[in-house]
C-alpha cells in the first residue's frame, strides 16, 4: 500500500494506492514523477483523498493537449 502527495501549481491531494494497485504500477510510484492519476475522490473526516485505480507516466508527446476540457476534472 502506498499513500502520496500529489500536486500542480494549484494545491496537493492525497492518492491511496491499495496493495493491488500498488504492486500493479509499482514502478510508477517514484518521487518527482509526473502521474495522470484515475481514480475516486474519497471525502473522508472532511479530508479529500483520491483513491487510486490506474497511473500512467504523463509524456509531452503522449497527447494530453488532446483530452477535451470536459475529462478533465481539477481537484480543488
Amino acid at each position: 500500500m502506498v499513500v502520496a502527495t500529489l500536486e500542480d501549481l494549484h494545491g496537493s491531494v492525497e492518492v491511496v494506492g491499495f496493495p493491488r494497485t500498488f504492486q500493479q504500477y509499482s514502478e510508477l510510484w517514484v518521487e518527482d514523477s509526473i502521474l495522470i492519476v484515475q481514480g475516486k475522490v474519497d471525502t473522508r473526516d472532511e479530508r479529500v483523498q483520491i483513491i487510486a485505480e490506474g497511473l500512467e507516466q504523463w509524456t509531452p508527446d503522449a497527447g494530453a493537449e488532446d483530452v477535451p476540457d470536459e475529462d478533465v476534472v481539477p481537484v480543488q
